[in-house]
């Protein structure tokens, strides 16, 4: 499929590695925003830590073409082997970011939204961009 890695939630693997580290849910633009979002925006959805440090345990890319979006990060999307799902220790925030040429750190006219703070495997979360 054209998105890579994003699967709608009800496709996706049961189990993602040995440790079944896994978070998942839903992207949406909310009402009046879509006017803002070219499909050819980059999107960039990633889980951190709700508190301490702020890099990505997991991360996947795309383009809003397909809003709303279904998403599962898991291991194998870390940005680093040591810094994954299953290392984290609390509560993550899942951040989505939309932008016309995306970096690491926000860039001016990036769109941020941020997720309540959820628990490792939850497979429900809601983000909602405004």
């Amino acid at each position: 499929n054209e998105l890579g890695q994003l699967k709608p939630a009800a496709d996706a693997p049961t189990t993602a590695l040995a440790t079944g580290a896994s978070l998942g849910g839903r992207v949406e633009l909310a009402p009046g925003l879509s006017a803002k979002v070219a499909p050819t925006d980059e999107v960039m959805v990633f889980a951190r830590a709700a508190t301490g440090s702020r890099m990505p345990l997991a991360m996947l890319r795309t383009t809003a073409k397909s809003f709303p979006l279904s998403f599962k990060l898991d291991d194998t999307m870390a940005m680093a082997p040591q810094a994954n799902l299953s290392s984290a220790a609390g509560e993550l925030v899942v951040v989505v970011r939309i932008g016309k040429r995306l970096q690491a750190a926000p860039q001016p006219g990036d769109i941020e939204a941020v997720s309540t703070p959820v628990k490792v495997g939850a497979p429900d979360v809601l983000v909602t961009v405004r």
